[in-house]
């Protein structure tokens, strides 16, 4: 896998992983060999990631992100799990990463059965975009914090249809696509 294929996997978890949180369950990220996994108190993120590991494991996100994000992004990334280390190379740079102990990330169920789901082509992202960008004008900045009182909704349940709902103390807005 390239820096840049890395890095695009990781880019959500960025958003995701708080650094300053006093749990280590939301500082770190859940290498597996065929997921990464991150979770924070408002939601949590699992990406499909074909990882040359051969165990579950846990690292800092913050410190993971940040060196992944400073090697060449055309260079192959190797990544290796060793006695309590995820060792790293790429291009001249090495390095590793000390493991966290098991952290108890929350699994995530299958919530979007088979017929409510949607295929989103390349070509529709931006009237995704714009979707999302419509759907959350009045989810301001306590949508993030309130524990689902207010935010974003994605509705899938109409076929073919990509519904973005969002609400705040005095608005409700409603895009679809």
């Amino acid at each position: 896998m390239t820096g840049s294929e890395l890095n695009a996997l990781l880019a959500p978890f960025a958003l995701l992983i708080n650094k300053g949180a006093l749990s280590t369950t939301y500082q770190c990220l859940e290498l597996d060999p065929g997921y990464i996994r991150g979770c924070s108190p408002w939601g949590a993120l699992q990406a499909v990631a074909d990882l040359p590991i051969t165990a579950r494991c846990w690292v800092d996100g913050n410190a993971f992100i940040q060196v992944m994000k400073s090697l060449s992004s055309n260079e192959e990334v190797e990544l290796r799990s060793d006695a309590g280390w995820i060792r790293w190379s790429c291009g001249k740079a090495t390095g590793a990463f000390a493991l966290l102990g098991k952290q108890q990330l929350p699994e995530l169920p299958d919530f979007m059965p088979q017929e409510h789901s949607i295929v989103l082509e390349p070509a529709d992202a931006a009237l995704i975009a714009s979707t999302f960008d419509m759907g959350g004008i009045s989810c301001g900045e306590r949508g993030a914090t309130s524990n689902g009182i207010f935010g974003i909704v994605v509705d899938t349940t109409i076929p073919d249809i990509l519904s973005v709902l969002s609400s705040d103390d005095t608005t409700i807005t409603l895009a679809q696509a």
